[in-house]
């Protein structure tokens, strides 16, 4: 088993602003550092930062006073009337994240910038901080996902361990040339860094996304729905709209748009499957990449998956020679994320997710045909594979 290591991504999620009433926020933020106190004070200054840029307005540089923003942050200043600690982690290489509600007194963070010197405000009318909370809300959002995505690429590479079933060789004659084939299964397999990825992934969307009654008064607002996340099984008739006849098993609302979200999810997608096929294999002879990825037309590709996106993979130029006709990449589950807009029926959907399905152990398998000639088959006594970088 491969625990997690390498995990020093310096990660802060933007706020999500749950309500603002009268003079006082509550935020959700996260931060990272070496040790608890720098990572609850780095979502503590996102906090304020992201507060102060929002409502107050002000002739100074005052944040960038290095003595007021460890001051400002402190709970004797009142800025900051209280916070919470909603989760928080540490990696093996003791890294610590942290996730806060934090609890802002905009009326006291005001009154403390007047007694630094500056001349502030509560900046715009009520309608107008309610459309500067919009745009907010809206920007930050893509700033939280942006940010999850690298936090979870960074633990990636270690969430896959991997076995191959190799069979007994084949002979073969192909324009008078004898080569013996071995079919092999190489088995993909999730470990125990995919249950920091999954509680990472489910934390974050349920802590930006809307709830189902701020759902309905932002179709009133806006005149329609904010974009929904279905998460979860959609048994064997491999139907996208499973999930809206038996329930998904998460659902989440956001307020980017469907092409701005397919987007992010399509990339988040080709970060898990590209990590999945970052293995080698080894043999007596020598060691092989097999898989590299391209969207260059004079390649012929040995292996499509189809999601959110078309991912094509060829075999390495250097290694090409060694494995027979195409890949085969199938899943063992059918866990589906979808992306619904506006109530409607799911056309934009994939299964490649089923990687979060926290019910099985295997992700995927490829299938792929090894050949050698006699004399290569000769000296081969084992066939393994590897992750391509050291653990």
């Amino acid at each position: 088993m491969v625990t997690f290591r390498k995990f020093t991504a310096f990660i802060v999620l933007s706020l999500c602003v749950l309500f603002v009433n009268a003079q006082n926020v509550v935020l959700i933020t996260s931060g990272s550092g070496k040790n608890k106190e720098e990572a609850t004070n780095t979502a503590l200054r996102s906090a304020i930062e992201q507060t102060f840029g929002t409502f107050v307005s002000s002739n100074t540089e005052i944040l960038n006073d290095s003595i007021i923003q460890d001051e400002i942050l402190t709970i004797s200043s009142g800025n900051i009337e209280t916070y919470k600690y909603i989760s928080e982690s540490i990696t093996k290489n003791e890294r610590y994240f942290v996730t806060l509600e934090v609890h802002i007194a905009v009326g006291k963070l005001i009154e403390y910038t007047k007694s630094k010197g500056a001349r502030t405000e509560l900046a715009g009318s009520s309608f107008a901080q309610n459309i500067k909370l919009d745009k907010l809300y809206t920007k930050n959002e893509m700033k939280v996902l942006e940010n999850l995505r690298s936090e979870i690429r960074a633990i990636l590479p270690y969430a896959f361990d991997y076995e191959i079933q190799v069979g007994s060789p084949t002979e073969f004659i192909k324009n008078g040339i004898e080569e013996y084939r071995c079919k092999a299964k190489i088995i993909i397999k999730k470990n125990e860094n995919v249950n920091k990825i999954n509680q990472i992934f489910h934390s974050t969307l349920n802590a930006i996304s809307l709830s189902s009654m701020d759902a309905d008064n932002y179709d009133k607002m806006k005149g329609h729905y904010p974009i929904k996340i279905d998460i979860g099984h959609i048994g064997t008739d491999m139907s996208s709209d499973y999930l809206s006849e038996y329930g998904a098993s998460y659902s989440y609302y956001l307020r980017n748009g469907k092409n701005t979200l397919t987007s992010y999810f399509m990339n988040l997608e080709e970060d898990i499957i590209q990590s999945a096929l970052s293995f080698k294999l080894k043999d007596d002879i020598t060691e092989y990449v097999i898989f590299d990825g391209g969207a260059d037309k004079d390649y012929d590709y040995q292996l499509y998956i189809s999601g959110l996106g078309q991912l094509r993979y060829h075999y390495s130029p250097t290694i090409k020679n060694r494995f027979v006709n195409s890949a085969d990449w199938r899943l063992e589950s059918y866990y589906l994320l979808a992306i619904r807009e506006d109530g409607l029926r799911c056309n934009t959907y994939s299964y490649e997710y089923s990687v979060l399905n926290p019910d099985v152990t295997t992700f995927c398998t490829v299938n792929l045909t090894l050949k050698y000639s006699l004399e290569e088959l000769e000296k081969v006594t084992n066939i393994i594979v590897e992750p391509l970088f050291s653990r």
